[in-house]
């Protein structure tokens, strides 16, 4: 369902674009930004729990193999 959403974003961000709606497009791309900017905090926070032992190494992993997908994907839809 979240990819269907963020199609559905994505088509609308290029027909702002289109139509010469800046506003909208900087909108979506702090959006993106924010997101970005949240998946660096829960990666900083991971470390921090497995430091503290709150956390097994294999739950550091899982979870940080999703943030990096998660990461990555915000960076494809940022673009260059």
């Amino acid at each position: 369902m979240r990819l269907i959403e963020e199609y559905k974003v994505r088509a609308d961000s290029n027909g702002y674009a289109d139509s010469g709606e800046v506003g909208y497009v900087r909108r979506h791309r702090s959006r993106l930004n924010l997101a970005l900017r949240a998946v660096v905090a829960a990666r900083r926070a991971l470390v921090k729990f497995r430091e503290e032992r709150r956390i097994k190494d294999a739950v550091l992993h899982k979870i940080a193999a999703e943030l990096d997908l998660e990461e990555f994907r915000l960076h494809l839809l940022l673009g260059p």
